[in-house]
């Protein structure tokens, strides 16, 4: 990320980088004072413990009046909000006592401030696994839109994070505004050094696929082999990361490793197969999905049993034709 001014910032900066984002894309916006408030209640809940333990959760900024609009029939991904039988005047005290009862991981706080310009939680918001998905770096594709203006999390003492969507606003952490995120993995220098290796695995996968997958779902294959194998390399140096002991890794074209004296060697292909059949296996349901479709739309009565079968055993769910 890249690190802002002030180098001593506090909440008060925080909720003056997110008023003037916000504001800057065109967004509806709380009032900074709000915004103060509730970037206040947070830094001040997320230097406290509850029965010895550090606290952590998210919330979002979400109107109670606000219609949600919801397809006739929402997909089992899709958030729903349990409204509290009396909001909470909104306080690093009340996030002391609430956070405990909500996994971070999938549970949101509805905030808001009405009129009177009162700060209160008012509600507990489900299935925010996606948002969890995307920090440690999981594939999210085509995950449901998060709701509320903006959203912010405790990550830590003193640490807040700010998200629109799936994308960080800004971050407070150690006194410093983090806005910009800077994926080296996405490219530049980083990226080209490790293209050898997303074009093995290609190889690999293009070799798994069934002569059946069209040009398109290859074409897509592509794209996602690429996506899975940055996946991977993020989650193994995140959870390097989280043993907090340092640690490095060496990626190297030179497979018979000449260069380096390994004291010692393991070899492990399990990951690199999962990769390839991972990619695989989406390519050929999503070529079954779309003839299934194209069946469908048909008005056919049968299809295929081996088309069924395809669609079933890659994707575990129960085919209409079956």
């Amino acid at each position: 990320m890249r690190l802002q001014a002030p180098l001593n910032a506090t909440f008060l900066d925080l909720a003056a980088g997110v008023h003037a984002e916000l504001l800057r894309r065109g967004r509806r916006c709380p009032s900074r004072s709000v915004l103060c408030k509730l970037f206040s209640a947070m830094f001040q809940a997320s230097i406290s413990k509850e029965e010895g333990q550090s606290i952590r959760f998210q919330i979002a900024y979400f109107s109670p009046d606000e219609p949600e609009r919801l397809p006739p029939a929402p997909p089992p991904t899709r958030h729903s909000i349990i409204t509290l039988p009396t909001p909470l005047e909104c306080s690093a005290r009340a996030f002391q006592k609430i956070a405990p009862a909500c996994d971070p991981r999938s549970t949101a706080l509805a905030v808001f401030a009405g009129r009177a310009q009162r700060l209160q939680i008012w509600g507990m918001i489900d299935q925010q696994n996606q948002y969890f998905d995307f920090l440690t770096h999981e594939p999210v594709f085509g995950g449901p839109p998060r709701p509320g203006l903006f959203q912010a999390s405790v990550e830590g003492p003193g640490h807040i994070r700010v998200t629109l969507e799936y994308e960080r606003l800004a971050e407070l952490r150690g006194g410093q505004i983090a806005r910009q995120a800077l994926n080296v993995l996405d490219g530049g220098p980083i990226r080209r050094a490790l293209e050898p290796g997303i074009l093995t695995a290609w190889r690999r996968v293009k070799g798994a696929l069934l002569p059946e997958v069209d040009r398109i779902r290859r074409d897509a294959a592509r794209v996602q082999t690429s996506d899975v194998w940055r996946t991977v390399l993020s989650r193994i140096l995140l959870r390097i990361q989280g043993f907090h002991h340092g640690g490095a890794l060496i990626v190297t074209p030179d497979r018979k490793l000449s260069a380096l004296k390994i004291k010692y060697p393991l070899h492990y292909s399990r990951l690199s197969r999962a990769v390839v059949k991972q990619v695989a296996v989406h390519a050929v349901a999503a070529q079954a999905t779309s003839e299934l479709n194209e069946l469908r739309n048909a008005k056919a009565e049968l299809a295929p049993l081996s088309l069924c079968d395809r669609h079933y055993y890659n994707r575990h769910r129960t085919c209409r034709y079956c």
